[in-house]
């Protein structure tokens, strides 16, 4: 969208590879997410069949096998830092948490260490995101909303973990202990019991998502500006060569069109559903101001959006910039609705791995709720 220094490297997928591009600043937005229950708790009160449980095992073993590193064990608090929360003079959130469209404070984000240079392994701890709870003395370890994603930069080669309480419809309303999280072992796959698949929905661009919620500030949680040397949590979209995912998901699609203000910066991606339907990514509305937040309502920002995106173009408004943001998706959602259309480009760059065979002969469990 502009050739302005804003946060991390842009890039443009092309053939199953993320080519870097200019500087520009990104979304970021852990989409994956779980709620932790204590041990004790969690021993109490899983249901899953040996049969689910059993599947897993074999897809964690999958993934540490073929990204070079398994996700460790970890605590909230200890391996995490605070996520900075600030305030305007309205009292309104000026970087809100995407997901959930909340000022939600104490949250936590960390990197995993691990003995492979190519991995990055990093998971996020977010407080309730009731409406009515911001959480801003609230010190505990207790969190509601979990999220791991194990990657390797060189391969591309990804995996993403969640955990929403003890059944896979339960969101944890009581809140967790963030003090002992199973990584990807056998006691994990007691643990991460929901369905991944609509993760893409959001990480659809790549891995990571660059929202200033978790962009603005380095690794010991010191507040950055848009042009401070890259000592972030996350890696840059420049160490991003490829995107594959190892699990069932919605396959990832890069979507440009000709002159796209969007895509002179950045790859933009698609998801395709069950149904077999196209959508634009989520986050790419989101940034651009097509929506004024991921959920039924607005972002608790001053005027109701977080186009973080549209600041970018020239206008000397921002209602003129937030216009001119959202004709430039509106081109490319055109072109997810008619890929053949004149300066489109629909290019196909994950793909389902093939269903794994079963682990029992009984009869298998039913499969969990869809996700909301």
């Amino acid at each position: 969208m502009s050739n302005v220094n804003h946060f991390g490297t842009a890039s443009r997928i092309v053939e199953g590879k993320v080519k870097s591009y200019r500087p520009i600043f990104l979304a970021l937005a852990l989409c994956i997410q779980f709620s932790a229950l204590s041990e004790n708790s969690f021993a109490e009160l899983r249901k899953d069949a040996p049969e689910d449980i059993r599947k897993r095992e074999l897809l964690f073993e999958k993934c540490n096998k073929e990204i070079g590193a398994a996700v460790p064990a970890f605590t909230c608090k200890g391996d995490g830092v605070l996520v900075p929360k600030t305030v305007d003079s309205n009292g309104k959130c000026t970087n809100p948490e995407d997901l959930h469209a909340r000022c939600i404070f104490q949250s936590r984000l960390g990197r995993l260490p691990v003995d492979n240079k190519d991995v990055d392994i990093i998971f996020s701890c977010r407080k309730s995101h009731s409406p009515l709870v911001t959480h801003k003395t609230n010190t505990d370890n207790k969190f509601y909303d979990f999220a791991v994603i194990q990657h390797n930069r060189k391969t591309g080669k990804t995996c993403f973990y969640q955990y929403f309480g003890p059944t896979s419809k339960d969101f944890g309303p009581s809140g967790a202990d963030g003090e002992k999280v199973p990584g990807s072992s056998a006691k994990g796959a007691k643990f991460w019991n929901y369905d991944v698949d609509f993760c893409t929905s959001c990480h659809s661009n790549g891995p990571f998502i660059r929202s200033p919620h978790y962009w603005n500030f380095d690794k010991t949680g010191k507040v950055l500006q848009y042009d401070d040397p890259d000592d972030r949590i996350l890696p840059s979209e420049g160490d991003i060569d490829k995107y594959e995912i190892l699990h069932k998901h919605y396959e990832v699609f890069d979507v440009s069109k000709s002159g796209n203000a969007c895509n002179g910066c950045h790859n933009i991606g698609a998801y395709k559903t069950d149904d077999g339907k196209l959508h634009l990514g989520q986050v790419n509305k989101l940034a651009a101001g097509e929506v004024k937040s991921l959920k039924s309502w607005d972002s608790p920002t001053s005027d109701g959006y977080h186009d973080f995106m549209s600041s970018q173009l020239s206008g000397s408004t921002p209602t003129v910039r937030r216009n001119k943001a959202k004709a430039a998706v509106q081109e490319l959602v055109a072109c997810v609705a008619s890929p053949t259309s004149t300066g489109c480009t629909v290019t196909q760059i994950t793909h389902n791995p093939p269903a794994p065979a079963s682990t029992s002969t009984s009869t298998p469990a039913p499969s969990p709720a869809p996700s909301p």
